[in-house]
């Protein structure tokens, strides 16, 4: 999150339309230019960095811009174009001549026109609904549904949008002691190298519906290239677990602010929560990384007896089903039963990197995988 700057709605690419074909030849034969020997980590991000965003500018050159607004009509096709032309080509000839026939033609083509548009609405919306799947079906009923006034942040020392967003990302993010910075990193010899199945993996668990980040290149689109040219995906993250490092390339997100239910007022930076989109290839490493941490943490026995949630195997239904059945239990003699819940207010944002990486080691945990951690807990703002 920045200051707000001048407001402007930059073209989204329409994947949709992308030439694949075109992009095929382009990627089939590319290859990851090495990193250099040995980086700084601002070096290996320079690289990283360097590296995405040329595969990122081949990637979307492929495909045509939507125009420049912020609410682009789905429903709009080029038969609208060509009547609204119609529609507005007679106005100055009625102007000029005010005859019964000119303004008989204008209203002719004002009512073919607003129908043509009634018509490719619902057109749009039964396809829509025809097409609709377990993964889009909050969306038809957002879309259907009655939309609520926005709240917009109102707080009491903030005067001026700068204010309030400068309020909320120290409420959000509040400063934390950072790591002791590192000098030129090294290639860790135990570390893993990257897999065609991890990636795989990650790709078969990642959500084609789910919004990306600052990049704009959702995970459909990264599907595609690990079809055309799998080694650009393997090879792209490879040196960052060989290094042990997560470049603050990777670290940039859009934050979308949201309002929480039921609050009394929204006066405070509490009534608002955060939702953060990162770049999707960020989260196909971050997904490689956190099963194997996984792996480790079940084979040295790092997890406690009745940790649940968040982990294969671990369900959290299964605690709940014992709670119910305990419950239950108790109820038959007569018996009164409480519960109680106790819930840690932010740990996961608040957790000390420092005190996290000494547990690591501690813990016999890889020494690449402890280097990766901290990197990815530093430097966030």
């Amino acid at each position: 999150m920045r200051p707000p700057t001048s407001h402007y709605y930059k073209p989204r690419p329409r994947w949709q339309e992308a030439d694949w074909p075109g992009l095929t030849g382009r990627l089939k034969g590319r290859l990851v230019p090495p990193p250099p020997k040995p980086p700084s980590p601002n070096q290996l991000d320079q690289w990283f960095s360097s590296a995405l965003s040329t595969l990122t500018m081949a990637i979307e050159g492929t495909a045509p811009r939507s125009r420049r607004s912020p609410r682009s009509k789905g429903w709009w096709t080029p038969l609208l174009t060509t009547l609204r032309k119609e529609f507005t080509k007679p106005y100055p000839r009625a102007k000029q001549f005010r005859t019964p026939d000119s303004y008989s033609i204008v209203r002719q083509s004002k009512l073919g026109y607003f129908k043509a548009i009634k018509r490719a609405k619902a057109t749009y919306w039964a396809d829509f609904l025809a097409k609709t799947s377990p993964n889009n079906i909050w969306t038809a009923k957002q879309r259907v549904a009655t939309r609520k006034t926005p709240r917009c942040p109102s707080l009491p020392d903030a005067s001026n949008p700068v204010a309030v967003n400068n309020a909320l990302l120290n409420h959000l993010f509040p400063s934390k002691d950072p790591l002791p910075s590192r000098g030129r990193v090294k290639r860790n010899p135990s570390a893993t190298p990257l897999t065609k199945e991890e990636i795989k993996l990650a790709h078969s668990k990642s959500t084609p519906s789910l919004a990306p980040g600052p990049d704009g290149v959702p995970y459909p689109v990264w599907k595609r290239v690990k079809l055309i040219n799998p080694a650009i995906i393997l090879e792209l993250p490879s040196p960052l677990v060989a290094f042990g490092d997560h470049p603050p390339s990777l670290k940039t997100a859009n934050g979308v602010i949201l309002d929480k239910p039921g609050k009394v007022s929204y006066d405070s930076p509490s009534s608002f929560r955060i939702i953060i989109l990162r770049k999707t290839i960020s989260k196909i490493l971050e997904w490689v990384m956190t099963v194997r941490l996984s792996t480790i943490a079940r084979s040295e026995g790092l997890l406690h007896l009745n940790q649940c949630g968040s982990l294969p195997r671990r369900s959290s239904s299964a605690p709940c089903l014992t709670l119910m059945y305990q419950i239950k239990t108790l109820q038959r003699p007569k018996l009164e039963v409480s519960s109680l819940f106790l819930d840690i207010k932010a740990g996961f944002d608040n957790a000390n990197a420092s005190t996290l990486r000494a547990r690591l080691l501690a813990s016999r945990v890889l020494s690449y995988m402890v280097d990766w951690v901290s990197s990815f807990l530093s430097e966030r703002t």
